[in-house]
């Protein structure tokens, strides 16, 4: 689009699954590909990008004082791609309402409206490493405040050298990001569909997930029409019902990147063409894994 800005170039989609994770793996994988389907499309999300913006909801029962497995998930699919850049760090409630997530998807394009060189310390990171004590951003939040917050606290995933070091892990030693050549923002946003597909789901069969995780999958298939402008439809509380981990981050996705109301100040939206889409359940919980990257 003529004039537009893109502060966010590609967006990723990938599901929350524990078994991403190196402690849940076995010797057989427990959902042959998924991993590698994961890894393939961040890879290809970020490959231009000096800057990532992580996207997560927060556990809906934490069980220990470890970070969210959505934060786990994300970075360890990061450190997998072996490229260096700044990684930030939006934690967003699990049961936050839909104004809430329109609030702070545009605190999220106001932070990343100018990405920084790779492998420095961003000024616009906006959040600290989320887990069960460290509640996400309010709404309202702006993101000069925000970043104070996280200058107090601190959240880099790559040095200056552009060694990347995942968080709670050891450096590893990445390719060299060329400012010239990455100078791109990629949004990674953690989320599950439904837990509720069938009678051996986690949450059991509830006929009104498949209704739910088909809007949602619609939605990232027709982002180039509009589309993601409908996650803003999914209702909380029957999604907290299905056990849709993932709306909140989705909510947050959508207003990140144009959906919803406008200003005439805020100038027209960014179109995002859909270059992967892999739709699974393995377990009756809804993994998508999607990669969609700004038109220009």
């Amino acid at each position: 689009m003529s004039g537009a800005v893109a502060p966010v170039s590609d967006v990723v989609v990938v599901p929350g699954a524990p078994l991403l994770l190196p402690e849940y793996q076995g010797r057989a994988a427990a959902a042959p590909g998924l991993l590698e389907s994961c890894v393939e499309a961040v890879r290809a999300a970020v490959e231009h990008a000096s800057h990532v913006v992580v996207v997560h909801a927060t556990d809906r029962e934490p069980r220990s004082t470890r970070p969210a497995i959505g934060l786990r998930v994300a970075d360890h699919l990061l450190a997998a791609t072996h490229l260096g850049f700044t990684v930030d760090h939006v934690s967003v409630a699990w049961d936050a309402s839909v104004e809430e997530c329109l609030e702070l998807g545009r605190v999220t394009v106001g932070a990343v409206r100018e990405p920084t060189p790779a492998g420095s310390r961003s000024e616009s990171v906006f959040a600290p490493p989320g887990d069960a004590k460290t509640p996400p951003f309010a709404a309202g939040d702006d993101a000069s405040s925000v970043a104070a917050q996280r200058d107090a606290k601190g959240s880099v995933f790559a040095s200056a050298g552009g060694a990347k070091t995942p968080l709670g892990g050891t450096p590893h030693r990445g390719r060299p990001a060329s400012t010239s050549e990455r100078a791109g923002t990629t949004l990674l946003v953690v989320a599950d569909g439904s837990a509720r597909r069938t009678e051996k789901a986690p949450g059991h069969l509830d006929p009104r997930a498949a209704g739910v995780d088909d809007a949602i999958v619609d939605a990232l298939r027709s982002a180039h029409m509009g589309g993601l402008d409908r996650l803003l439809d999914l209702d909380p509380a029957l999604c907290a019902d299905l056990l849709v981990s993932g709306r909140a981050p989705l909510q947050v996705l959508a207003s990140a990147v144009g959906a919803g109301p406008r200003t005439d100040a805020e100038g027209a939206r960014t179109a995002y063409r859909l270059e992967r889409l892999d739709v699974s359940d393995p377990f009756g919980v809804l993994y998508v894994v999607a990669h969609l990257m700004a038109a220009v």
